[in-house]
């Protein structure tokens, strides 16, 4: 593990824990890393257990694609050692390393490698030479954007025995600075599953010794262990818990985006009250003249817009069906004798079925503005913004500055965030309907921006709603 104290200075620690036939092993390292300069850095480690460790590593950065290191280590009862390492990109893809162990004379070793690196795998092969000769080969694949598999093999003759291993695992990145691996090794030591976590810089091996004299059917049961335990913890644990703090971080940024547009909406009606009597006065001076009146102005997406003139258009159409049956209900009192009424006849099938229809519709509403409601209770990504631009006129016209969002207006505010939003106005001028549709950023004059409605249903809406305002327009006045 890895612990920044200054910019400069970097405390490390780390520990092994073992036990193997009832006999335990334990070892700690401590160590600090001191840049020195931009390419000059200077270790220490110590080792402190059975085998304690002193080592003293000085890395120098010769070039763009070449560096050194020398390394100094003490060890009791073996003395003093020295270690001196250099690396070299080759070319793109291709790394050399080289390393020469002078002493202690039991370790005395030249160790060459070569790490090569693609698109979809990489490949690491060393050969070392010395007191020991070993070789070894590893290669690694990207199977997707998060998983890795990979496969190395090792083997490495001493003066009296011959050793060898073969290893296969994965990995699995869970973000930026978190990864997983598990593997499986068979080798000369026996059979063992190396489990790993690593988290920024702090890194914790798990190897756990199976058996070591395996037989046919414990490696099978071994390399089918590591897929299947894999999968089910990632099927029905990770997964789960993962998908849960991803929607508990949406619901929060959610809760906090929906707070911040509720109050930017609050104000923006705050403002829109206090531009009220202004508004109404200068909307009645344009009617009197036959000037810039201001029917309907709306911002936000476009949507949004088009959804509310849609429930604008159905509540207007609903409003003249009940008034309509009130007028009819009037009339019948008024015509018909009170003892020609007809008794109360049964429902027919249809009317039962549009009664559950209704209720059908009316359920599926609640159950909406429930979810609404849990979801944070956004603001409408749409804002009437009529007062304003009423407020807004100034002998006949409204002028908007280009490369100026609209959202910081008066009465106006960012009601869709991220989103592209638009200002839809339809006006009178000339006591001719007209409508014009600027983005958000557009630079206009109304009404020469405007173009004239040649939709007879749009002109309509727009006299109906100069209509349903008049009795404001009288209150205020």
């Amino acid at each position: 593990m890895h612990a920044t104290l200054t910019a400069k200075t970097t405390a490390m620690i780390g520990g092994r824990v073992a036990v193997m036939r009832n006999l335990g092993q334990n070892s700690m390292v401590l160590g600090l890393r001191h840049a020195l300069s931009a390419f000059h850095t200077l270790e220490a480690t110590a080792n402190i257990g059975l085998q304690s460790l002193l080592s003293v590593q000085s890395s120098y950065q010769l070039s763009q694609h070449s560096a050194a290191a020398l390394a100094l280590t003490y060890q009791q009862g073996a003395g003093l050692g020295m270690q001196v390492s250099t690396s070299r990109q080759l070319s793109h893809k291709h790394k050399g390393e080289l390393t020469w162990v002078v002493g202690p004379p039991h370790a005395r070793a030249m160790v060459l490698g070569v790490t090569s690196r693609f698109k979809t795998f990489q490949t690491a092969i060393g050969l070392e030479v010395g007191a020991s000769t070993a070789a070894n080969a590893k290669v690694a694949w990207k199977y997707d954007k998060r998983t890795t598999l990979h496969a190395s093999t090792r083997v490495n003759a001493g003066e009296y025995q011959l050793g060898y291993q073969v290893e296969a695992g994965g990995r699995y990145q869970w973000g930026n600075n978190t990864s997983t691996g598990l593997g499986l090794a068979y080798g000369s030591q026996g059979l063992i599953m190396r489990g790993s976590l690593v988290q920024g810089e702090h890194r914790f091996e798990f190897p756990v010794l199976l058996t070591r004299d395996p037989d046919l059917k414990t490696v099978l049961l071994a390399c089918m262990a590591p897929p299947v335990l894999c999968y089910s913890l990632n099927r029905f644990v990770v997964q789960p818990l993962w998908r849960r703090h991803r929607l508990q971080r949406a619901v929060e940024a959610r809760r906090e985006g929906a707070a911040a547009q509720r109050g930017a909406f609050q104000r923006a009606q705050g403002a829109t009250h206090l531009m009220a009597p202004v508004a109404a006065r200068k909307l009645r001076q344009e009617l009197a003249k036959g000037g810039l009146v201001i029917v309907s102005a709306k911002y936000g997406t476009h949507a949004a817009i088009e959804e509310a003139d849609k429930e604008a258009r159905q509540r207007r159409h609903t409003e003249q069906q009940d008034n309509e049956q009130r007028q009819q209900r009037e009339d019948l009192e008024h015509t018909e004798p009170p003892h020609h009424q007809q008794p109360q006849q049964p429902s027919p099938a249809g009317e039962g079925e549009e009664d559950m229809e209704e209720s059908d519709e009316e359920e599926a509403q609640v159950q909406q503005a429930a979810e609404a409601l849990l979801a944070g209770e956004m603001a409408p990504p749409c804002l009437d913004v009529t007062l304003a631009l009423r407020y807004m006129t100034h002998n006949g016209r409204i002028t908007f500055h280009q490369g100026t969002s609209k959202s910081g207006l008066m009465g106006f505010c960012d009601c869709a965030p991220s989103e592209t939003k638009v200002l839809r106005v339809l006006f009178l001028f000339n006591k001719e309907p007209h409508m014009a549709i600027l983005s958000d950023q557009e630079g206009a004059v109304l009404p020469d921006r405007g173009k004239a409605v040649t939709d007879q249903q749009i002109a309509e809406d727009m006299l109906a709603d100069l209509e349903e305002q008049r009795p404001d327009m009288e209150e205020s006045q």
